[in-house]
């Protein structure tokens, strides 16, 4: 059980400093990435109609937008990501998450303040919770699991 969120719109809107491990069981490679994440909202819609239209019809749409430095194999290089998020106003605690080209990744209802859910991703598959211990604070796993990898990543999201 987590911290309940009612507004998932209003919870994450700002910057978020992450905290990353990575490691991949298979060949007992670890990884870290530290670095920043902001949503905001604002949204390409070049990037993802097919999304805008499914999801966020009535244009509540966000940026996820993550920064920083990933050091794995005993190296250090600038890494960083765009995902995309809906928020509908009639399930504020509902956010739907996609890749910045559009395709759909997973849904979190943060209602309760935890969630779990599954992306299959072939021949992988990515098994997701995402857990608010607060309201400056959450965390996101993903179990991955596929015929050439076994990877937990482990992020803690602190509000900046």
């Amino acid at each position: 059980m987590g911290y309940p969120v009612a507004d998932a719109a209003a919870f994450l809107r700002g910057t978020w400093v992450i905290d990353r491990d990575i490691v991949d069981s298979r060949d007992g490679a670890v990884g870290a990435f530290s670095g920043t994440a902001e949503f905001a909202a604002e949204f390409a819609a070049e990037f993802a109609a097919e999304f805008a239209a499914e999801f966020a019809p009535e244009g509540h749409s966000w940026s996820w937008v993550e920064a920083g430095e990933l050091q794995w194999a005993a190296e250090t290089h600038k890494a960083g990501r765009r995902l995309l998020l809906a928020v509908r106003p009639d399930v504020p605690c509902v956010v739907d998450v996609a890749f910045d080209d559009g395709r759909f990744f997973h849904r979190a209802d943060l209602s309760s303040g935890s969630d779990t859910f599954v992306h299959g991703c072939a021949p992988d598959t990515y098994y997701g919770s995402w857990t608010v211990d607060s309201a400056d604070r959450f965390r996101l796993t993903w179990d991955v699991e596929g015929p050439a990898k076994q990877i937990t990543i482990r992020s803690t999201y602190s509000r900046a």
